[in-house]
């Protein structure tokens, strides 16, 4: 809903979808109000408004990072940081009384909801010590999910020790003609491979590495058992 910084307009074709009580005319030109979700700009569009909300508010965005915004008092040592992904955000504070007056604000500009405890968030599941100065942020039920889907067994505990095997290698002789090339199991492997990449990169960087390697076998090169085995493995 951020308000266009050009003058834009839309073409209506006959498959377009007709307001209640408008009617539709052929070839009619319509002249945008505000952002549309999923037009080419709505994202930056999107990220721009809550910026300039946030900014207004007195938060300070990151300098290596623009979805890190921070309010802060020195004097005090009270602290607000809001992480933005997309149309969701993480909140860490302690300015209790600050905060609520954030929401109060921003219910007045947009349609909010609080939430409560993050508990989860992007697939990630965040559980607290009692005395809250822990946390302890896991994939356990994404992984599982993955492995159902593809056939492996989910109990984790009965895994191996290491995500790849010290030994693993793959002979150029063992690679087959393209030809020859099982495109069910590359397929396979692909949608494996693009799984274990989400983790790798949030809650397991122990597995990046592998997981990596691995990659370059299902982009690049034919797939055989060997590497297959080795995914599953992961």
């Amino acid at each position: 809903h951020y308000p266009l910084r050009r003058q834009r307009q839309m073409c209506i074709r006959d498959s377009c979808w007709e307001p209640e009580g408008v009617r539709r005319y052929t070839r009619e030109c319509w002249l945008l109000l505000s952002n549309l979700y999923g037009a080419r700009q709505a994202g930056f569009a999107w990220k721009q408004l809550f910026t300039d909300l946030l900014i207004a508010f007195g938060f300070v965005a990151g300098n290596l990072d623009g979805t890190l915004f921070v309010l802060r008092d020195e004097a005090t040592s009270r602290i607000i940081i809001i992480c933005l992904y997309v149309d969701d955000a993480i909140v860490a504070e302690n300015w209790p009384s600050r905060f609520n007056k954030f929401m109060q604000y921003m219910a007045k500009k947009l349609e909010i909801t609080n939430e409560g405890a993050l508990r989860w968030h992007l697939a990630v599941k965040y559980e607290f010590n009692a005395a809250k100065t822990r946390v302890l942020a896991t994939q356990q039920a994404y992984i599982e999910k993955v492995a159902r889907v593809h056939g492996i067994d989910p109990n984790l505990a009965k895994g191996p020790k290491t995500p790849l095997d010290p030994k693993f290698t793959v002979d150029p002789d063992d690679i087959p003609n393209e030809e020859d090339v099982d495109l069910v199991l590359r397929t396979q492997c692909k949608g494996l491979i693009g799984s274990l990449l989400f983790p790798a990169g949030w809650v397991h960087p122990e597995c990046s590495y592998h997981v990596n390697r691995l990659a370059r076998h299902a982009l690049s090169v034919p797939i055989t058992s060997t590497v297959w085995l080795t995914i599953r493995r992961n």
